[in-house]
């Protein structure tokens, strides 16, 4: 059971409910979808917004370009699988959120620049040497 990579799927394979696997795989389905029809107009409005900052406007023929380009962008994305690009997201993030917590800690004695520098040299040789492997189990 630790070996899968979507417990849900998993289990739902294993207790063989197929009417329940199916709604499952349905709802599933429906997320992604709802997801990405509105992850697509959210996107559109956000380039219409800066260029309206700008005083300019998005012409209404590059909308659906916008669109194929993100399914496009999207589908290339999917070729690495999702498991992995969430749990290589869910790593940068916490490097992320490593590097400000700590420099906040030496950002009184050291300067801002030094400090981050030195927090970032910390974790690169730290991640040659394989121990960040060993706490986030992420490879």
């Amino acid at each position: 059971m630790l070996s899968a990579e979507a417990l849900a799927y998993f289990v739902l394979q294993k207790i063989n409910w197929q009417f329940l696997f199916l709604i499952y795989l349905i709802v599933l389905f429906e997320t992604f979808l709802q997801t990405g029809t509105g992850f697509i107009p959210a996107l559109n409005q956000r380039i219409q917004s800066a260029l309206q900052a700008r005083g300019k406007e998005l012409p209404k023929k590059y909308r659906p370009a916008i669109a194929f380009l993100m399914i496009t962008l999207s589908l290339l994305i999917s070729t690495f699988g999702l498991i992995s690009l969430i749990a290589k997201g869910y790593e940068s993030l916490a490097w992320g959120i490593s590097i400000i917590f700590y420099s906040s800690f030496y950002s009184e004695a050291l300067p801002d620049n030094l400090a981050i520098t030195l927090i970032f040299w910390l974790i690169v040789h730290a991640r040659k040497k394989g121990w960040p492997n060993l706490i986030l189990k992420t490879r």
